[in-house]
């Protein structure tokens, strides 16, 4: 009768749960970090989504002749309560012609706010005439 190992030496279980360990650990970070990637999307998503509404709900009229717009529903400063951020976001609308004499206006919005790790800026534009 020969005599052969039967299961595994402890040195070969151990070396087994070493890297076992390693490729949990890998897993467990890589879950971190698209957790933390999707909620940050989210509030970018979010501030997107209330920008990109401001600027729909812009109206002004631009001379032909010159780039005189009116803006009666968007103030240029506006602070914004949005859930999940911390503190409210600034919306800053600024309006310029980069056209000379063509009549058409570029709105622009760039909202600053908070998501919890730094301050951002988001910002959006629209031309029109």
């Amino acid at each position: 009768m020969i005599q052969g190992q039967e299961g595994f030496s402890a040195v070969e279980l151990l070396i087994t749960l070493f890297i076992g360990s390693i490729f949990l650990l890998a897993g467990y970070q890589l879950s971190t970090q698209v957790s933390k990637d999707g909620a940050d999307a989210a509030k970018t998503a979010k501030v997107s989504n209330i920008v990109y509404d401001r600027l729909r709900q812009i109206r002004f009229d631009a001379n032909q002749d010159t780039c005189n717009p009116t803006v009666p529903t968007a103030p240029a400063n506006e602070q914004v309560t949005i859930p999940g951020l911390r503190g409210p976001a600034t919306l800053v609308t600024t309006y310029s012609c980069p056209f000379s004499g063509v009549g058409v206006v570029k709105v622009t919005i760039n909202a600053t706010y908070n998501d919890g790790i730094s301050n951002r800026v988001l910002s959006h534009a629209i031309f029109s005439n």
